[in-house]
């Protein structure tokens, strides 16, 4: 039943929508025949023929040709059949095998593009090992504030994708309105985290270590991108509740090799570039900026992604449910 589908907490009909064909509530199967220029007794005839293959399969014919023979065996039968009055009743046993193409489909997409993401993310790894010495103490900056990004992140969305996917698929619930109050708090505390951190830099800064103090931006910089993740973290739970697997991974990887490319281009081509031509190129480019460039190229992608969602933010009108939230 619908109920059991959904673990027996709510019926959900729009798992089964489209599954099977339906008239008026019922589900309904149906068998088409050309019969244009036939008698009223030759359609008879073939509809009979097809009948005695499928569902009397006790005959000769019908267990050589029928492909259901011996699933059909204890039920199938004619049970009444009149050549004169064009009357033909059978009965049959038939199984019903569902395949979710569409489910397999995204959720290779969705897989790929985060086991793909994964790993095209780890080549940045050896460049950031070989640019940046062991004497500078540079990559266990970059190591140190992305470990402070992914706890902050789980404690920015605050289970609310979760929340989101639980509260959008409810029958009682409009998913739009869900979506809107799911994304204005998280919203909403995202830019208070910033506007805090950025406060508070005087203080965090000496906290996290000397590096931190020579460079407050970093850290700034890093809560910006952590603050838009979480916000970008309900939106793409929209695409998925939306069955939107393409967009999802697009973005994804979107961000992924937007990334990778802009590493690749400061430190590497960038700076051997420098060397011969320091006018031109420093108009876009500084050695003392170092490993600064993986906080602000991270923002940079963050950005574009962000540009990308337009859609997404404009889709649904922003209202705040409050009943709906305190729940």
């Amino acid at each position: 039943s619908d109920k059991e589908y959904d673990g027996g907490r709510q019926p959900r009909e729009a798992y089964m929508q489209g599954a099977v064909p339906e008239t008026d509530g019922k589900v309904v199967f149906t068998k088409t025949f050309d019969t244009t220029g036939m008698s009223k007794f030759d359609v008879y005839l073939k509809l009979s023929q097809w009948a005695t293959f499928r569902y009397n399969p006790q005959t000769e014919r019908g267990k050589w040709n029928d492909p259901d023979y011996f699933k059909n065996t204890e039920y199938a039968r004619i049970l009444k059949a009149s050549a004169e009055e064009g009357y033909l009743k059978i009965q049959g046993n038939e199984e019903m095998v569902f395949t979710n193409k569409t489910l397999a489909k995204d959720t290779a997409i969705y897989g790929l593009s985060s086991i793909v993401g994964r790993f095209l993310n780890y080549l940045l790894v050896p460049l950031y090992t070989a640019k940046m010495t062991a004497a500078s103490g540079d990559y266990g900056i970059v190591t140190n504030a992305y470990a402070y990004t992914a706890l902050l992140l789980a404690l920015l969305t605050y289970g609310m994708e979760t929340t989101f996917f639980y509260y959008a698929n409810r029958n009682d619930e409009n998913p739009d309105r869900v979506y809107s109050t799911t994304l204005i708090p998280v919203g909403t505390t995202s830019l208070l985290f910033v506007v805090l951190v950025t406060s508070c830099i005087g203080w965090v800064a000496p906290w996290m270590g000397m590096a931190y103090t020579e460079h407050p931006s970093y850290i700034i910089t890093m809560a910006i991108v952590v603050a838009l993740d979480a916000f970008q973290a309900i939106i793409f739970a929209y695409l998925r509740y939306k069955k939107q697997p393409v967009k999802f991974a697009t973005l994804k990887l979107l961000f992924i090799f937007l990334n990778i490319g802009l590493n690749l281009l400061y430190f590497v081509a960038l700076p051997a570039m420098y060397s011969r031509w320091p006018e031109v190129i420093g108009t876009i480019y500084s050695p003392n900026v170092g490993v600064g460039y993986v906080f602000y190229l991270n923002l940079v992608c963050t950005l574009v992604v962000m540009l990308c969602m337009y859609k997404e933010l404009t889709a649904v009108p922003w209202r705040w449910d409050r009943s709906l939230l305190r729940r």
